[in-house]
């Protein structure tokens, strides 16, 4: 199974590499060679790797820096996924998973968060 990690050198971005099952080809990226909140370098690498899963660990982590950047916080954590999301659906079954935290889930229920879900932060 081909997977592409994101925020490669990040806290979960490095557990994640640490987890990868034997047999698996991982191609993991950090910020400095894939910058999630741009589209033509997020199209070109998925589609040259073409990925059966993306595991999607980059975030823009600095929260409270987050109100004074929010063009960056938007970039990394919104737009970015979305971009990864619509180049995904260019290649066959293939699958995004988003890692999210209790900063936006309450961490309830056993069902996969879809996009438009309500949050329900507990660091409120």
């Amino acid at each position: 199974m081909r997977v592409l990690i994101t925020g490669a050198s990040g806290q979960v971005g490095r557990a994640l590499q640490d987890a990868i099952p034997p047999g698996a080809e991982v191609h993991a990226l950090t910020h400095g060679q894939l910058d999630i909140s741009n589209a033509a370098a997020v199209r070109r690498t998925i589609a040259d790797f073409s990925p059966a899963v993306v595991i999607n660990a980059a975030a823009y982590t600095a929260v409270d820096r987050a109100e004074s950047e929010p063009a960056a916080a938007e970039a990394i954590n919104a737009a970015g996924p979305r971009l990864l999301a619509e180049a995904v659906l260019g290649i066959a079954d293939a699958r995004l998973l988003q890692i999210s935290t209790d900063y936006v889930f309450d961490g309830r229920g056993s069902a996969p968060r879809r996009p438009d879900d309500p949050t329900g932060p507990l660091s409120m």
